[in-house]
């Protein structure tokens, strides 16, 4: 069975990608793909990118840069680098969805996030979402991992260490996209949820990685720009205008369409995800689980899904282009549905139901 796992596992991965990359082949690049060319050919070149990607996202700089050098300068590379980590994104989250909801739980997590429309269609441009995305899915599920409750592990050297790289995920994820913070709330309840002397082991060890990864970027940011660098880093910028439009909504004015376009082209989409999503959150409310609702496997995701939520209605504007940061989240809730789905139905409505959501999906 193991032989036969790892050829399968490939083979969906490869098609997985190449559903991706036949997209945004044909796609016209974004104002933000530009930039990030831009910065990456300069950093390749030794000079200084005049915009502010070393403070907003300096990991996407360094792998669009390494991408850049790899394919000779291709126009593609920062798609095709993106493309691979949003295709790779399946496994951190399937293993999140398997500590979460057990094996089948994770299986149609990174199977529904291969081959949905939201995340092929979105997260697959050169721009931050899928860098992002892979390093705050990874830091979770290894998060998740190390604060696992198992008779078989004895020690916690494996757990610290798990915790250590997962916060240098989670550091990176930061260091892609700043509202990747929002990732901070799902990761506060998995040690809520986990034993009192895990929490005191593996936080310190997360901690420690994150500073690891995000004390080096604030000492060359403050090289580069002085205290302004440090205070774009943490994300001090993008809080005060945050601040400043809950204040005044009218005084930050939103710098593109009504978030009405965003959440059309978001329902079209991401429509069967939508409705998986919102069955999966629905079954937390069936069966008389409301009590238990802090340890299931809904509470990570959901919380999830609401702190971005929250970040984005106190944001001045929303674009589609936020939208894949919803779908990690999104994805485990539809997981979750599916399964509960697949309980409520016969097998005939399981058809039915599948044939219809592949047809929106398609479409």
């Amino acid at each position: 069975m193991k032989g036969n796992f790892v050829p399968l596992l490939v083979l969906l991965l490869s098609l997985g990608f190449v559903l991706r990359v036949g997209f945004v082949l044909h796609q016209p690049f974004t104002n933000d793909e530009g930039l990030y060319l831009y910065d990456a050919k300069a950093l390749l070149e030794g000079r200084l990118p005049r915009g502010d990607v070393l403070t907003k996202a300096p990991a996407v700089a360094g792998l669009f840069m390494a991408a850049v050098w790899a394919s000779d300068g291709s126009l593609f590379a920062a798609r095709l680098a993106s493309a691979l980590l949003n295709t790779l994104t399946a496994l951190p989250l399937a293993a999140l969805g398997r500590r979460l909801g057990g094996p089948r739980a994770g299986s149609a997590a990174g199977l529904t996030w291969l081959f949905a429309a939201g995340p092929m269609v979105f997260a697959a441009f050169g721009q931050t979402e899928a860098a992002a995305g892979f390093f705050g899915v990874s830091a979770l599920a290894l998060l998740a991992g190390a604060l696992r409750v198992s008779e078989e592990q004895s020690t916690f050297t494996p757990r610290r260490f798990l915790g250590l790289v997962a916060g240098v995920l989670f550091a990176l994820a930061f260091a892609s996209r700043k509202t990747s913070g929002a990732l901070l709330l799902p990761a506060a309840l998995l040690f809520w949820n986990s034993p009192r002397v895990f929490r005191a082991k593996i936080f310190p060890a997360a901690l420690a990685g994150a500073l690891l990864a995000i004390v080096p970027w604030l000492i060359l940011a403050y090289r580069l720009y002085g205290t302004v660098g440090i205070r774009e880093a943490l994300g001090v910028g993008y809080a005060a205008i945050i601040a400043g439009h809950l204040r005044n909504p009218d005084a930050v004015g939103a710098w593109a369409a009504s978030p009405h376009w965003a959440l059309g082209v978001g329902l079209r989409t991401t429509g069967p995800v939508l409705l998986l999503a919102l069955l999966g959150a629905g079954s937390g409310f069936w069966g008389g689980r409301l009590r238990k609702m802090r340890t299931s496997p809904l509470a990570v995701p959901t919380v999830w899904f609401v702190a971005l939520t929250l970040l984005y209605a106190a944001w001045p504007t929303l674009l589609p282009d936020y939208l894949p940061e919803f779908f990690p989240p999104m994805v485990l809730l539809a997981a979750l549905g599916l399964l509960r789905g697949s309980s409520l139905l016969s097998v005939a409505g399981q058809r039915v139901s599948v044939g219809l959501l592949l047809v929106w999906n398609l479409g």
